[in-house]
């Protein structure tokens, strides 16, 4: 049977800092991928994909429409929020090449480069695939920069789904462009930034507060009248400072409210999985068949290397 090509909306995914996970804890791991699996193979039937390859913790999905691929994506990453289990997924819309009961193409390598510079409990789509959903209803998208992904010829525009619960990952702020995850300290430092920027706002408030209360003065008007006034200034200056720096913090974007906000440096030692409790939605039925399922990969992976 000859090649044959058909265009495809692919999804890949993973669970973020697998291997250092079952370096630290190798039951811990195996539960972890347990639940991932249950999660993702009841979802994706759900949504008519095709599970194409599965290496325990990632896989990768197709799918004959666009829609239906994010909208499965966003499906699997909340139900993998609420299990806390950190994965990383890539979308994108282009051909694959069927050849001997496989699928190949360039269209595969740049999903899992997408994934592969997502934050955990984040979806970053191609620019091709978000031209194809960003006009349907309920598709909210934001851009995160250009990329210039290993073995992909051409700078690709990343844009990350924006939902209720799913994190968004900073914009590519490097100066080349690279694909990679924004890290840790360069968050930090962007932080600092926008707090500098609050604290010249708030600066500037003050400043102005004063002129205004010293031409007041000049104006004729009393003393209290004008100290009445400024307080007023000053304490709306005071609530804004305080909500800036120390209070509530709203974003727009839906970081997770319940999960911790992971990234590669905080997964290095894989110690966070012994934090993590059973998602309430996989039953232990299910949970029990699966893990069943991976020992029994495990096992016969264990014998084949003894072999050898």
């Amino acid at each position: 049977m000859g090649d044959k090509s058909k265009l495809a909306a692919i999804l890949y995914a993973d669970i973020a800092g697998y291997t250092a996970v079952m370096q630290k804890n190798e039951s811990a791991g195996l539960q972890l991928v347990s639940d991932y699996n249950v999660i993702l193979r009841e979802v994706i039937s759900l949504y008519d994909g095709e599970l194409v390859k599965s290496y325990g913790d990632s896989t990768l999905v197709l799918y004959s429409s666009s829609l239906d691929a994010l909208k499965c994506a966003e499906d699997l990453q909340k139900r993998f929020i609420k299990a806390k289990i950190p994965v990383r997924i890539g979308a994108h819309l282009g051909e694959v090449l069927y050849r001997d009961g496989d699928y190949y193409g360039d269209s595969i390598n740049i999903a899992s480069r997408l994934e592969s510079v997502a934050s955990p409990n984040s979806i970053l789509l191609s620019d091709t695939m978000a031209a194809v959903v960003r006009n349907k209803d309920g598709i909210s998208l934001k851009s995160i920069g250009d990329y210039d992904f290993k073995n992909v010829d051409h700078p690709i525009a990343v844009y990350a789904l924006v939902s209720k619960g799913i994190k968004v990952p900073s914009s590519n702020n490097s100066a080349s462009g690279k694909g990679r995850t924004i890290t840790k300290a360069e968050r930090e430092l962007d932080k600092l930034e926008k707090k500098k920027k609050q604290f010249s706002t708030l600066a500037g408030m003050l400043g102005a507060a004063s002129v205004f209360f010293i031409g007041l003065y000049f104006a004729g008007i009393t003393p209290m009248q004008s100290l009445s006034v400024l307080l007023t200034i000053f304490l709306s200056s005071g609530i804004f400072f305080y909500f800036t720096f120390f209070g509530f913090r709203f974003d727009i974007y839906g970081v997770p409210d319940d999960g911790e906000d992971l990234d590669d440096d905080d997964m290095e030692d894989g110690s966070w999985v012994e934090k993590r409790d059973a998602s309430d939605g996989i039953s232990k039925e299910e949970k029990a068949l699966e893990l069943k399922h991976l020992e029994k990969m495990k096992a016969t992976r264990d014998r084949g290397e003894k072999e050898v």
